[in-house]
C-alpha cells in the first residue's frame, strides 16, 4: 500500500511539476509578446509623430477624432487636445469625400487616393489627397487617415487648364475652345435633336 501510495504521490508532483512548467513558459511567451508589442506600439508612436504629413485616427462608429500627430495639428491649426473629440466631419468641406471614403473602407478595408477639399478650425481651406485604413485602435474598430496637402498642385491644374482655353496675351479664349465647344453643342444637338441654327 505504502508502495502505491507514493507512486500516487510521485505520478502527482510530476503531472504538478509538468503543469508548472509549462504555464511558467506559457507566462513568459505571453510577457515576450507584451513586450514586443509595447515596442511595436512605441516604433509606431515614434513614426506616427515624426511623419513629415498629417496622420488622424478616426473612430468609425461616430467618427470621432482619437488621434493627431504634430503636423495634423499644424495643418488642422488646432491643438491634439481640443482635435481629440472632435467629429472628422466638421474638417471637411463636402460629406461626399466622406461617404466615398466610407464606402470604399466598408468594401475592401482601405481607401486611397480620395481628392477633397479640407478647412482648418481656423477656416483655412486647402486640398487633400487622402489615404485611410481599417485599424484596430482602442480596443474599437477605427481609420488610420493620412492627410497629404494638393493645394499646389490643384491650383497648377487649374491654370494649365485655364491656359489651353485662353489666350495668354488677351484672356480670350481660344481656337481650342470654341472647337470643343462646337463639339459639345453638337453632340448636344444630336443627342435632344435640336437644331444649330436660330430660328428667326
Amino acid at each position: 500500500g505504502a508502495v502505491l501510495a507514493f507512486t500516487l504521490v510521485s505520478l502527482v508532483a510530476l503531472r504538478a511539476y509538468r503543469l508548472n512548467r509549462a504555464l511558467r513558459r506559457e507566462v513568459a511567451e505571453r510577457s515576450r509578446a507584451e513586450d514586443d508589442l509595447r515596442a511595436l506600439e512605441e516604433r509606431y508612436r515614434v513614426l506616427a509623430e515624426n511623419a513629415p504629413f498629417p496622420i488622424l485616427i478616426v473612430r468609425i462608429d461616430d467618427g470621432t477624432i482619437r488621434y493627431v500627430n504634430p503636423e495634423a495639428e499644424r495643418k488642422l491649426e488646432l491643438p491634439a487636445a481640443e482635435a481629440v473629440g472632435k467629429t472628422a466631419r466638421e474638417f471637411f468641406q463636402s460629406t461626399a469625400a466622406v461617404t466615398a471614403i466610407g464606402e470604399a473602407i466598408e468594401r475592401q478595408g482601405y481607401a486611397h487616393n480620395h481628392e477633397a477639399r479640407l478647412r482648418s478650425a481656423k477656416a483655412t481651406e486647402f486640398w487633400a489627397d487622402l489615404s485611410a485604413t481599417r485599424i484596430p485602435f482602442e480596443d474599437r474598430p477605427a481609420i488610420f487617415l493620412a492627410v497629404t496637402d494638393i493645394t499646389q498642385r490643384k491650383q497648377l491644374e487649374w491654370r494649365l487648364a485655364e491656359l489651353a482655353h485662353t489666350d495668354e496675351l488677351t484672356g480670350l479664349f481660344n481656337r481650342r475652345y470654341f472647337t470643343q465647344r462646337g463639339d459639345e453643342e453638337m453632340a448636344r444637338a444630336t443627342r435632344y435633336r435640336l437644331s444649330l441654327s436660330p430660328r428667326w
